[in-house]
């Protein structure tokens, strides 16, 4: 197979693949870790740069991401970028854990009642 050709299969599975990734939200059960993961996993077949990462994650953030990415203009690399989108998403426990947390705490005796 020809070079050109290899190179024009691979721009077609990029982009099929880029167009089919879902956008990343924030809400509800779409984890953060996935998305970063399959935004590299698609940017490897080109063998993108971060700068062409950055502009694929950003392309692909709706809803209370993309609004959370709006206020923080200063995220213009992309492992800063990823980064944060980790500290801002990922969940970090579940909530029947600090549920369970909750119903075993006890009163410590600094601790007062008002």
């Amino acid at each position: 197979m020809s070079t050109a050709i290899h190179e024009s299969a691979l721009m077609v599975c990029y982009k099929e693949s880029l167009q089919n990734l879902a956008k990343f939200t924030g809400e509800g059960t779409k984890q953060i870790s996935q998305f970063i993961n399959n935004i590299e996993r698609i940017g490897k077949m080109i063998e993108a740069k971060d700068e062409v990462l950055y502009c694929m994650c950003t392309a692909k953030l709706n809803g209370e991401a993309q609004r959370w990415y709006e206020d923080n203009t200063s995220l213009t690399e992309w492992n800063v970028l990823k980064e944060a989108l980790f500290e801002r998403f990922e969940p970090t426990e579940s909530l029947s854990k600090i549920f369970e947390q909750l119903k075993e705490r006890k009163q410590q005796s600094y601790e007062i009642m008002s």
